[in-house]
């Protein structure tokens, strides 16, 4: 009898945590002209090895439908949306339903709160996040690099002031570290502070530094995160110039090396459209990678009719 009573509450519990879990997708689509939103979504893709769809203003093109049917046949059949009706139009939404995905759509009304809402819905909790400061766009790339390293979400806070979303976000998904890529005003950190502790990690400290309270942990200016920030800030503020400046080529992932080579190599311009077949990678992942080179200041993006023409504006070494 009292055997039969454990295996009742066992079966009740193990019911319970199974409505409880985060729901799995089978893929991501997210606007490639919104940084953030598809910055946003890359930390989720990565963390659960499944496709991330990148769509223009437009809508899909052929191309990437073909993908999604071929997604279908292979029993993908949960897809989920970052970012509002003006990134992500209502016609790839009835797209995706008419191909029989089951949709969600992830937003609000500004990216503060979508970087909120990404967070509690996909992570449902999470001992990490990474935060950065939302209005500096050259913070929040390697604000997600690191996040993709921790299998963690991303949280933008405000300038001047933690955001209330990120806040809410940080305490509903009991985080116990929270690693801060760039700078965050003294109010941030006096709110940061009454949330667990924060202290300030030196540049040179890579390991995260434990705090009192409730266990939190606060890792600022991360080495590997800070460099690319600072390029691409120094960039924004024209210290660094465009004809002066210089990469290195180890900065640079295997991907957008072999992108930025195949550019240099037809004289620092090429058509996007051409480096789909001459990496042999996927449009959305083309598309990806080369929204990351121009948020980083390495190539400028210009359109030309139905493609888009890359040129190389810093000089590599």
């Amino acid at each position: 009898m009292k055997r039969s009573v454990k295996l009742i509450v066992f079966t009740l519990i193990a019911a319970f945590l199974t409505s409880q879990a985060v729901s799995a997708y089978d893929l991501v689509v997210a606007g490639e002209d919104y940084p953030v939103d598809f910055f946003l979504a890359q930390t989720y893709t990565s963390k659960e090895g499944i496709p991330l769809i990148g769509v223009s203003k437009k809508g899909f093109t052929q191309p990437i439908v073909s993908e999604l049917s071929a997604y279908v046949q292979q029993g993908y059949s949960e897809a989920v949306i970052i970012g509002g009706t003006e990134a992500v139009p209502a016609s790839v939404e009835r797209s995706l339903r008419a191909m029989n995905y089951s949709v969600v759509r992830i937003w609000d009304w500004n990216r503060y709160g979508t970087a909120a809402r990404v967070a509690i819905t996909l992570w449902g909790e999470s001992e990490t996040v990474v935060i950065a400061e939302g209005d500096r766009e050259g913070a929040i790339m390697p604000a997600a690099r690191i996040a993709i390293d921790y299998g963690s979400p991303v949280l933008l806070t405000e300038r001047g002031k933690l955001s209330e979303s990120a806040e809410q976000a940080i305490e509903k998904l009991g985080a116990r570290r929270i690693v801060i890529v760039g700078d965050v005003s003294e109010e941030a950190r006096k709110k940061l502070d009454s949330l667990g502790g924060v202290e300030q990690t030196k540049l040179t400290q890579l390991p995260l530094v434990e705090t009192g309270g409730r266990s939190s942990f606060v890792v600022g200016l991360i080495a590997g995160g800070l460099i690319i920030f600072l390029i691409t800030s120094l960039w924004g503020a024209e210290v660094i110039r465009r004809k002066q400046s210089e990469i290195p080529y180890d900065i640079l992932q295997e991907d957008e090396r072999r992108i930025v080579e195949l550019i240099d190599k037809q004289g620092g311009k090429m058509k996007q459209q051409n480096l789909d077949e001459m990496t042999g990678f996927s449009r959305p992942k083309v598309s990806r990678l080369v929204a990351e080179l121009v948020e980083r200041g390495i190539l400028s993006k210009r359109k030309s009719g139905k493609t888009n023409i890359l040129e190389l504006i810093k000089e590599m070494n």
